[in-house]
């Protein structure tokens, strides 16, 4: 029948697909944890014009991120597991202490 050849090869596009999406994925979460502020040149002047605390300053630090992770909604995903693993290690650590 003509489905099974259809079936099999959308698993393998599909198999293909994901494994680039996690490799790229993965690739974005280090650029993340390399990213310092010191390396670009647009912040540093944004530093010297504003103050590390001013809005504008982190604004734009923020945005560059963004631009990192391709997009703010990228950028919220990558950031959640991290989130979590910190909130459980805090949790656990409250915990021991009582």
């Amino acid at each position: 029948m003509l489905y099974n050849p259809i079936i099999k090869a959308f698993k393998e596009l599909d198999a293909d697909m994901l494994e680039r999406q996690i490799a790229w994925a993965l690739d974005r979460v280090a650029a993340l944890k390399e990213f310092k502020a010191e390396d670009h040149e647009d912040l540093l002047r944004a530093k010297e014009l504003f103050g590390e605390r001013h809005e504008e300053y982190r604004h734009r630090k923020l945005a560059k991120k963004h631009e990192i992770a391709g997009g703010k909604t990228w950028y919220n995903h990558f950031l959640w597991p991290l989130r979590s693993r910190h909130c459980g290690h805090r949790c656990q650590k409250r915990s021991c202490n009582h």
